[in-house]
């Protein structure tokens, strides 16, 4: 399993434009902004069709996961990356929100 580390995570949040907008609800590859994971397995790894927890994203091919296909975050979920928990990570609304998450 290929596996993404925390530093990646935070580097790519920190290279996007403050008002570049996310939504946290929506962890799916065709949704039209995507979460913190969704906009890095497109920008980053490179996804086409695919779907994504709290610390790993998963391919598929129509209906089907693809096994061989699942990358994860190493020994994080996204909200550790930030410090933050559930209800408070889903409020974020762009990057230059989470930040501050980063730099504390």
């Amino acid at each position: 399993m290929q596996t993404v580390t925390v530093q990646q995570i935070k580097d790519y949040v920190l290279a996007q434009p403050d008002d570049k907008p996310v939504n946290n609800y929506e962890n799916y590859s065709s949704a039209p902004c995507g979460c913190v994971m969704i906009q890095f397995g497109k920008d980053i790894l490179g996804l086409k069709e695919f779907s994504c927890g709290f610390s790993r994203w998963e391919c598929f091919k129509g209906e089907k996961i693809i096994p061989e296909s699942k990358i994860e975050i190493k020994n994080y979920d996204i909200m550790g990356v930030f410090g933050m928990g559930l209800s408070e990570f889903l409020k974020i609304n762009t990057f230059g929100e989470l930040k501050p998450y980063l730099l504390t």
